[in-house]
């Protein structure tokens, strides 16, 4: 490896061919020409970075003979090798990652978030799943607990579809738990909006 990393042109040749295929989404191979006018520099002197790439699994090279013919492209080696140089490079030079991740929408009812807010409060205060039977009774502190289970547990159920908590069956009954999904939302959103 310490072969190829202080060889500047083998780095190019991966970045290149990397670029090609993946960021460009061009074809997965280039002819040894193309990748000679886009370094600058004369195949002559690529063939010892080529060479070194080859050997080490991270290109394939198809010789025709001459640099119109000659055929690279870069190996699975290859792509990955290059993918870890750039965050290797970003961490030198201090650049933040981007966080890649999804935004889902979706509205939750005054109920749901009520519930969700309790969730959070009540396992905020024991560091326990909360039972459902002692989440009902919060709710609905005027009505028997036993007639609102029910009502609670639906609106639980589609908490736990959106991974907002999680519904689980223990012989004494189901234990509610806010998951770090619904921790996000409650502290990043509930909070904020009165409800």
């Amino acid at each position: 490896m310490y072969d190829i990393l202080k060889k500047r042109l083998a780095i190019n040749i991966l970045k290149a061919l990397y670029d090609q295929e993946f960021v460009q989404k061009a074809a997965h191979t280039i002819s040894l020409a193309n990748l000679c006018a886009r370094l600058g520099v004369q195949a002559k002197n690529l063939e010892k970075s080529l060479v070194l790439l080859v050997g080490a699994n991270m290109i394939t090279k198809e010789d025709s003979g001459d640099a119109n013919g000659t055929i690279l492209s870069l190996r699975n080696k290859g792509k990955r090798f290059v993918e870890q140089f750039d965050i290797l490079r970003d961490i030198f030079f201090d650049k933040k990652e981007e966080q890649k991740f999804f935004k889902i929408n979706y509205e939750l009812t005054a109920l749901e978030k009520r519930l969700l807010m309790l969730c959070y409060k009540m396992q905020s205060e024991s560091a326990t799943p909360i039972p459902l039977r002692s989440l009902a009774l919060e709710a609905y502190p005027h009505q028997e607990p036993s007639k609102m289970t029910g009502t609670v547990s639906r609106y639980i159920t589609k908490l736990a579809s959106l991974n907002l908590v999680k519904k689980e069956r223990q012989s004494d009954g189901f234990f509610i738990g806010v998951t770090e999904s619904g921790e996000k939302v409650v502290k990043n959103q509930l909070m904020e909006k009165p409800l």
